[in-house]
C-alpha cells in the first residue's frame, strides 16, 4: 500500500483527462488536396530548373543579352532547390501527425499559396474553413 503525503501532488494515470478523438473535419480533404497540388507544382518547378541546367547551351545562345550561360546554370540551380524545397513542405502537410503545431503549420502552408494571384482563392477559402474550431480541436487545438 502506499503511503500518502501532503508534500506531493497526487499522481493520475495519464488517460484519465484525456478527451476522446476529433472526427476528421472535411477541410482535411481540401488541405490534402491542396498540398498535393502545390506538391506537384514545385516538382515541375524543379524539373524546369533541371531542364534549364541541361540545355544552358541552347538558352544562351537563343538570347543575346546573356553573357554565356552561366546566368542560365545558375537560374537552374535555384529553380531545381526552390522547388524541392516546397515540393517537401508541401508534400508533408497531409501526412503529419495530429499535434498541435501541425495546424500551425497549416496555417503557414495555406499562407505560402496566399501569395500567389493563381492560388489565392482557394488559400483564402481553405483558410476560412481552417480556422473553425473543428479544425483546431482535430489537431488538439482548444
Amino acid at each position: 500500500m502506499s503511503q500518502f503525503s501532503p508534500y506531493q501532488s497526487p499522481q493520475f494515470p495519464n488517460h484519465a483527462y484525456a478527451a476522446p478523438p476529433a472526427p476528421r473535419p472535411g477541410v482535411y480533404i481540401g488541405f490534402a488536396i491542396y498540398c498535393g497540388m502545390l506538391a506537384l507544382l514545385y516538382l515541375a518547378v524543379a524539373a524546369l530548373g533541371v531542364g534549364l541546367m541541361v540545355m544552358s547551351e541552347q538558352v544562351a545562345e537563343s538570347d543575346p543579352e546573356l553573357d554565356g550561360p552561366m546566368p542560365v546554370i545558375l537560374m537552374g540551380v535555384v529553380m531545381t532547390l526552390v522547388g524541392l524545397v516546397f515540393a517537401a513542405i508541401f508534400a508533408a502537410g497531409p501526412l503529419l501527425p495530429r499535434k498541435r503545431w501541425v495546424w500551425i503549420y497549416g496555417i503557414v502552408v495555406i499562407a505560402i499559396g496566399l501569395t500567389s494571384i493563381c492560388t489565392l482563392p482557394f488559400s483564402v477559402f481553405l483558410l476560412i474553413f481552417w480556422l473553425k474550431p473543428e479544425a483546431k480541436a482535430y489537431y488538439g487545438h482548444s
